[in-house]
């Protein structure tokens, strides 16, 4: 069974206020505040699990300015 564990938003084509708008739009609940990062804004879903041997990541691009990070067991 895969999750969506995270959504990246691109910081040059994203504000926070469209991200919240987004988010309430799709009916996602972040579980932390809005992460800043070099390139991207971050919004967690889900925490990654503890055992990662267990469970793989990768990225999906969903559009040319959102990623969206799935996890699923291995």
């Amino acid at each position: 069974m895969s999750q969506l564990q995270a959504v990246l938003f691109n910081r040059y084509d994203w504000t926070i206020s469209k991200i919240r708008k987004f988010l309430e739009r799709n009916k996602m609940t972040p579980i932390k505040p809005i992460h800043t990062t070099a390139n991207y804004y971050r919004v967690r879903l889900i925490e990654p699990k503890k055992r990662s041997h267990e469970f793989r990541l990768i990225t999906l691009q969903m559009k040319p300015e959102v990623k969206a990070v799935v996890m699923w067991r291995k």
